[in-house]
This record gives C-alpha cells, structure tokens and sequence, in this order.
C-alpha cells in the first residue's frame, strides 16, 4: 500500500509539473500570500468564517467583482473563498479569473478549463 502511494504521488507531481511548469499545487491567494479556503454557498456550506455578511473584494481590483455591476456578496448565490488571516473574500467569478491568471503563464497555452463546478 506505501508503495502504491509513493507510485501515485510520484505520479501527481508529474502531472502538476506538465501542466503546469511545477510540483507544487495551483492556488489563487490572498493580498497577504495565504490560500484562499472554500467556504461554499449559503444554501451548501462547505465551512463557515468569522462573519456572515460579505461582498467580493474583487471589487477593488481594477474593472472590478467579475460577477457584474455590482459586487458579488452573501446576498448572491455565489461560492465564496475565504482567508481567515487577513479575512479577505472572494466570489467565485473572481476567484475563477484570478486561477486563470495562475494557471495560463503555466501551461503556456490560451484557454484553460477553470471550472470547479461539481
């Protein structure tokens, strides 16, 4: 069994590598460098924060939130990711072009599939 799994990550890091440039896995992160957690939806929360009531700090980014006019916020439907240290949110349109951001300088080609629905 330790051995298949030494097989299987020997074999990630592989697949990491090839796609993108590195072993290491693809994060969209923080103003402040940390990982940005899921926290799900109001409806299907998959983890909770400190506070309830939130709106995309995407919207402080030039062009602003990406779900449109107005920022995304727990009024939406939207995924939201989440720092805890620096309690900084996302909606999950921003979230989705901040990872295409990271990971196309890596794969080095023009689309890549970013989807994270389930």
């Amino acid at each position: 069994l330790e051995h298949q799994q030494d097989e299987l990550a020997r074999a990630l890091a592989g697949v990491r590598r090839k796609m993108f440039g590195s072993e290491g896995s693809v994060a969209v992160r923080c103003q402040c460098g940390y990982p940005l957690m899921p926290l799900g939806t109001p409806a299907k929360p998959l983890s909770c924060a400190q506070y309830k009531q939130w709106s995309c700090d995407g919207a402080r980014d030039y062009g602003g939130c990406w779900y449109g006019s107005k920022a995304a916020s727990h009024l939406s439907s939207l995924r939201r990711y989440h720092c805890p240290v620096c309690l900084f949110d996302l909606c999950e349109c921003c979230y989705r072009a901040r990872l295409r951001k990271v990971a196309v300088p890596r794969t080095q080609t023009k689309v890549w599939d970013s989807s994270i629905d389930t």
